[in-house]
C-alpha cells in the first residue's frame, strides 16, 4: 500500500482528494449518500469552473442508482464544467477506479484512526500530501 500510494502521488498531473461525511447512527444511508454526492459534485463542478476547465466522474459500479445521474442534471447549465453523467465502469475494467481504491482506503483510515490499524493512519497526509487537493486529510462535507 505504501508503494502504491507513493506511485500514484508521483503520476504526473495526478491530483488526489477524498471526502468525509459523517452522519448520526439512525439515519438514512441512502439520504446521506445522496446528500454527499450531491456536495462533491457541486465542489467538483466549481473548482472546475474556477480553474475553467472541463472533467468527468468515472466511478465504480453498475449505474443502476438513479440518485447519480439526478445529481448530474442539477448542475446548472450555463455553468456546468462536469461534461457528461458519471460513467460507470466495475474496478475490474478501469485502472483509474482500481487507483481510487487505495486513495479511499487511505483516507477512511486517517478519519477512522482504529488502533489496531495505526500505522495507516498517516498515509494520506504522508504519502498523498504533495498531489491532495483536500489537505492532509479527507474534506468535512
Amino acid at each position: 500500500m505504501v508503494d502504491a500510494l507513493g506511485t500514484i502521488a508521483a503520476l504526473p498531473g495526478i491530483r488526489t482528494g477524498a471526502v468525509v461525511h459523517r452522519v448520526a447512527p439512525g439515519t438514512k444511508f441512502h439520504r446521506a449518500k445522496a446528500e454527499t454526492y450531491g456536495k462533491l459534485v457541486t465542489m467538483i463542478d466549481q473548482r472546475l469552473n474556477t480553474d475553467d476547465d472541463l472533467g468527468m466522474v468515472i466511478m465504480d459500479g453498475d449505474g443502476s442508482d438513479p440518485m447519480y445521474r439526478a445529481t448530474h442534471r442539477d448542475l446548472k447549465l450555463a455553468t456546468r464544467s462536469i461534461i457528461e453523467d458519471p460513467l460507470f465502469q466495475g474496478s475490474h475494467l478501469s485502472q483509474w477506479v482500481q487507483i481510487a481504491d487505495p486513495i479511499a482506503y487511505a483516507g477512511y483510515m486517517a478519519v477512522l484512526r482504529e488502533p489496531a490499524k495505526k500505522v495507516m493512519w498517516d498515509w494520506y497526509p504522508a504519502l498523498l500530501g504533495p498531489s491532495n487537493v483536500t489537505g492532509s486529510l479527507p474534506y468535512e462535507l
